[in-house]
């Protein structure tokens, strides 16, 4: 990403990221996360919540087969625990983010526990958050009443 030996900024990463992000390309945002990282600028929060958005938004298309769907979810909750691990602190737009993609992937006790998180950091949940996380419940219950019946979505 270096033209003409000129150091690219960590607001041009981050932007690179978030255009992968809007396209729903996760793995293109895991690509420049961790070649900006290689390239000895430390990822910042909006490229990782970007990434988490990226993560969603494949998660919650029904369109996209479902392997691709559980590498999205693992992606973005490795990089999540990444970023905590490198002691980025999350913002309500990060945790709406990660508690989105709980949603998205039917993870309710996951979703919750995050805004419990929020509550010990202090971090101000926004209506996002806490409508994530009702619909991360909603998902689970509805997962958990098609394993009882022994149906899939499809035949609903």
């Amino acid at each position: 990403m270096m033209d003409q030996q000129h150091p690219v900024s960590s607001y041009s990463w981050s932007i690179l990221v978030d255009i992968h992000a809007k396209l729903g390309d996760f793995e293109g945002c895991a690509s420049v996360i961790k070649e900006m990282a290689r390239e000895g600028t430390p990822p910042t929060q909006a490229a990782y919540t970007s990434l988490m958005s990226a993560c969603y938004k494949v998660c919650n298309d029904g369109r996209i087969p479902h392997a691709v769907r559980a590498k999205a979810g693992e992606i973005g909750w490795s990089h999540w625990q990444e970023m905590r691990i490198v002691g980025i602190e999350a913002d309500a737009m990060a945790y709406g983010a990660i508690i989105r993609l709980c949603s998205a992937r039917g993870q309710a006790e996951r979703a919750i526990t995050l805004l419990e998180e929020m509550n010990r950091f202090e971090v101000k949940p926004t209506t996002l958050c806490f409508s994530g996380a009702l619909r991360a419940v909603a998902r689970s219950h509805e997962i958990g009443v098609r394993f009882e019946r022994g149906s899939s979505r499809r035949q609903l």
